[in-house]
């Protein structure tokens, strides 16, 4: 999908909120004060236009683009679900973006079984790359099609359950509640059923990005200078920082890799004889960690020999502090 075509379904889903939104309203029940398009008096004023009941149409599109649209990230919303950016975009519009934001991150906390599947997000009311990549992970865990109408059933859910809460804390409220739930509760999900108009495919456009931030993101924690370089196996030197916790949190399956390394290294110098049987242990032990290497890949596991030979060095060597390390940084996965 071209920048003309995100433009183009933008607008349409802009125009479609606007017409549920109506025109000018001043009733004196609605707490919200004098509205255009759902737009209060203040907003309008912000933007630098005060009056809102002359409010234009190109007006209107400029603060729904700035206000709302661009801070659900409504682009990358669209990239993944023409529905979804439409049932959030509607909710920032007539709730206010912070309780878009809150209803999406909450309903992906509540999913990942128990930081299993993706971390929990702090729930910042901010749709950012963190929320993204947590929706996406949802997605791929999914499938598109299942978690996508979950994700819309949880949003829609909370939607009329706001509304009802809305009207029983203010009671002058109940003259909007049949409207607010006829009119926005179900729209998302009756979009789901339509043929989606966006072209790209969720699974393609995450494979894409996943391989842009492999290729642009630092191999390490590089928040501090490095102290020093190590080769990796193709002798391409990498960044060194001695502290272990930042670099697990930063990317786990490399800073396991680099501390097994460093270990090893450490105690084959503490350790380490110069003697023929030395030799020959550390020779055995390579052929030993070589071959269970092979197995392990039959069986869907690719562990390389060095990483085995350098845990296994950890392990004799190591004493009492193997079980700190393991509980501090090995991963859910084996080895990484």
């Amino acid at each position: 999908m071209n920048g003309q075509d995100i433009k183009r379904l933008r607008r349409e889903i802009i125009d479609k909120v606007r017409d549920v939104e109506g025109g000018f309203v001043n009733d004196p029940r609605d707490s919200g004060g004098a509205t255009k398009s759902g737009i209060t008096q203040a907003t309008a004023r912000k933007h630098g236009f005060p009056d809102v009941r002359k409010l234009t149409s190109d007006q209107i599109y400029q603060i729904y683009e700035t206000d709302y649209w661009d801070d659900i990230s409504g682009d990358e919303l669209l990239m993944r679900s023409y529905a979804l950016v439409y049932e959030l975009f509607d909710t920032a519009v007539n709730m206010g973006k912070a309780r878009a934001g809150n209803f999406l991150q909450r309903i992906l906390n509540v999913m990942n079984q128990n930081g299993r599947l993706w971390p929990d997000l702090k729930v910042d009311n901010d749709i950012g790359t963190k929320t993204l990549e947590a929706l996406d992970a949802f997605i791929n865990h999914r499938g598109k099609e299942s978690a996508l109408r979950v994700i819309l059933r949880a949003l829609e859910g909370m939607q009329g359950s706001f509304f009802v809460e809305l009207a029983e804390r203010r009671p002058k409220d109940e003259a909007f509640a049949y409207g607010w739930v006829s009119q926005r509760v179900g729209n998302g999900l009756a979009l789901l059923d339509k043929p989606d108009p966006v072209a790209a495919d969720i699974q393609t456009y995450s494979e894409n990005k996943a391989n842009q931030m492999t290729e642009n993101r630092p191999p390490v924690y590089q928040h501090y200078p490095p102290v020093a370089s190590i080769p990796d196996r193709q002798g391409n030197q990498i960044p060194y920082w001695p502290e272990q916790r930042e670099r697990f949190q930063q990317d786990q399956e490399h800073a396991f890799a680099l501390w097994l390394k460093d270990e090893a290294d450490r105690l084959r110098k503490v350790n380490g004889k110069s003697s023929w049987k030395s030799k020959l242990m550390w020779a055995g032990g390579t052929l030993a960690t070589s071959g269970l290497s092979v197995a392990l890949a039959r069986w869907g596991f690719d562990v390389s020999a060095d990483t085995l030979l350098n845990l296994a060095v950890v392990l004799l060597s190591g004493g009492g502090g193997v079980v700190m390390v393991v509980r501090k940084f090995f991963t859910k996965k084996l080895l990484f």
